[in-house]
């Protein structure tokens, strides 16, 4: 079903709330936060301007980043929430659980202590995902992979 009213109004803001926060943490984390190259310095005894300047330009990295994040949702169609969540039960959430086993048996088999048992440790390792990943498509694929619940439109040359 499609959201309308005040839940599409919450979970609107609640993504835009989203957006700015990750917008902040993107340029603390990623950008130079309040720096900019070549102007303001490290110290700590800095006048008035300088901590203006430092602000503003904190301020305008936000706003860019969350412009950039704004010309992507307009780019974009609006997935309804039922798409969202399949896709990401159904999508994302395999590709992660691929992913995390990659990186274990990546890191595990390149460890230099395990020269000896190398075989029967990954071995272990191999059979434990397995059984997750059969387990997971056994209940992939015991329902449905399309699921529309979108109502049929019917005329009157249908029904007769």
């Amino acid at each position: 079903t499609e959201y309308s009213g005040m839940k599409l109004v919450l979970f609107l803001t609640a993504e835009f709330i989203h957006m700015i926060t990750a917008s902040f943490l993107i340029v603390m984390l990623f950008l130079g936060g309040w720096h900019l190259p070549f102007v303001t310095g490290s110290g700590s005894d800095i006048g008035w301007g300088v901590a203006v300047l430092r602000i503003l330009v904190l301020m305008t990295k936000t706003f860019f980043v969350i412009f950039f994040f704004m010309l992507i949702r307009w780019s974009w169609p609006r997935f309804r929430f039922d798409q969202l969540m399949t896709l990401a039960w159904k999508i994302m959430l395999p590709l992660g659980l691929l992913n995390l086993f990659a990186v274990v048996m990546i890191s595990e088999m390149q460890h230099p202590s395990w020269l000896g048992d190398r075989f029967s440790n990954g071995s272990a390792m191999l059979v434990g995902w397995l059984v997750a990943m059969g387990g997971w498509l056994a209940v992939a694929l015991s329902r449905p992979l399309i699921t529309d619940n979108r109502p049929l439109l019917s005329t009157s040359i249908e029904r007769q």
